[in-house]
């Protein structure tokens, strides 16, 4: 169901941030499957790793993926006009944020 599930190291010192990112297939979108693998890899980086910043990218008009991210408690940071090439168009990119101090507590 889960297309991708990844996470890379990015910055300097090496694992203050990373980047994650998912897929999920369009047949099972709207589920909370994306908020839950997202959930559940941003518990694992923050529990085992030494991750001081989690972000995540999704095109302005992913509206799903931008509230699973919010209620993972990332806030959204800006918007990278004109960044990625989508169904024949450039559309833009939004950076959303987590910083360690400001994860929420387990459910």
């Amino acid at each position: 169901v889960v297309g991708i599930a990844t996470w890379k190291p990015r910055g300097f010192p090496p694992g203050v941030t990373y980047e994650i990112g998912i897929g999920v297939a369009p047949e099972h979108r709207g589920n909370g499957i994306g908020t839950t693998a997202q959930g559940l890899l941003v518990d694992y980086l923050l529990d085992h790793t030494t991750a001081h910043r989690i972000e995540a990218l999704t095109n302005d008009g992913n509206t799903g993926e931008q509230r699973a991210l919010e209620r993972l408690g990332f806030q959204r940071e800006g918007l990278m006009r004109g960044r990625s090439f989508l169904q024949g168009k450039y559309v833009g990119v939004l950076v959303y944020g987590l910083l360690r101090e400001e994860r929420r507590p387990a459910t």
